[in-house]
């Protein structure tokens, strides 16, 4: 997977520095709500081995000239304004040759199935404020065909070390960590995240299910797809639908019985009455086609597998057969998330 991360000249400075990538976030927004666990589902998503392609802003060089490789997953850390710390290796590549910002966004392909960025355009064109953007295993393969990394030489970080948080701070922020400080989980045994079995937002339902994609805690969620032996080989949140300012929530990149599928997951933190269900659906089949196109610029003939995910409720109602879309349903129970299909 290859990630986005925000950065200024200061915070690059700081992220070579202190070998992570640092997501700035007030001290009064560390704490159960909507904007916390949308900040959390971002971070969560980067694993050990991604690519980490830092965007410079507010500069004249605008555009990308590093690339750092993430040495673990996402970690509430003691650093002053930046509480959620991934850290990254110590060496990385810097470009002989600086990528722009309007070379790398360019809408047109250099030639056809050379496909675009077309999430970094996505949130550069609709000014999300989002601290890092994904990126599909597609885009990764352009980028790095585009920066040239035989042009570059390797660096190595000062190797500051990033210390963890005080357990009152991750009790505060509603977050399960290692005595490392390691993001594990969101601490559902507070009530602060949910309310009468679901999640209050629908971000903290798509935090918790990225914290478990790509480990052991998968599973239920797979057997609830249907696909339980598939294997979960890239995903990523909140990626670009459109021009007109939409997001898909989820999509997850799976090999199953063979056969590489990419599940179109939109999530409803509530139970959902037909009309409601009716409305979930088409939007989640428009997002199916749309991700087939995104592929298919790339030359790569996409299965797409529209998955709603909503929580659970007693009178349960069904997608068609004809919809060809799976309905999953989720409940917390005893500080864990439930998932089942409908």
């Amino acid at each position: 997977m290859g990630h986005l991360p925000i950065v200024t000249e200061s915070s690059l400075r700081l992220m070579i520095r202190k070998r992570a990538v640092l997501v700035k976030v007030p001290a009064a927004d560390c704490r159960p709500s909507q904007k916390w666990a949308d900040i959390l589902a971002d971070a969560l998503c980067v694993r050990k081995g991604d690519r980490i392609y830092p965007w410079m802003v507010q500069s004249k060089e605008a555009g990308f000239s590093h690339q750092f490789v993430a040495a673990d997953s996402a970690f509430l850390v003691n650093e002053p304004k930046y509480p959620v710390g991934i850290p990254v290796e110590c060496a990385y590549l810097q470009n002989c040759s600086h990528l722009s910002e309007a070379d790398a966004l360019d809408l047109f392909p250099g030639h056809r199935g050379g496909g675009i960025l077309w999430n970094a355009i996505g949130k550069k064109s609709l000014r999300r404020g989002r601290a890092i953007t994904h990126q599909t295993p597609l885009e990764d393969g352009l980028i790095q065909s585009l920066l040239n990394p035989s042009q570059g030489r390797l660096s190595h970080g000062a190797g500051d070390v990033l210390t963890p948080c005080a357990p009152s701070f991750a009790q505060k922020a509603g977050v399960r960590t290692s005595r490392r400080g390691k993001i594990v989980a969101l601490d559902l045994d507070s009530l602060r995240w949910s309310r009468s079995a679901h999640f209050r937002w629908e971000k903290a339902l798509e935090a918790c299910l990225i914290s478990v994609l790509g480990t052991k805690g998968q599973r239920q969620f797979l057997d609830a797809v249907g696909m339980p032996e598939a294997k979960v080989l890239w995903f990523a949140n909140y990626l670009t639908y459109g021009v007109q300012g939409g997001s898909i929530d989820l999509l997850v990149i799976v090999r199953d019985a063979g056969v590489e599928k990419v599940l179109v997951i939109e999530l409803k933190k509530g139970g959902l009455t037909p009309t409601p269900l009716r409305r979930a659906i088409s939007q989640v089949k428009a997002y199916a086609k749309y991700v087939q196109k995104a592929f298919h610029s790339f030359g790569v003939k996409a299965k797409t597998v529209p998955v709603v995910v909503s929580g659970f409720r007693k009178n349960i109602h069904r997608p068609a057969r004809e919809d060809c879309v799976i309905h999953v349903l989720y409940r917390i129970e005893k500080g864990a998330v439930v998932y089942q299909k409908a």
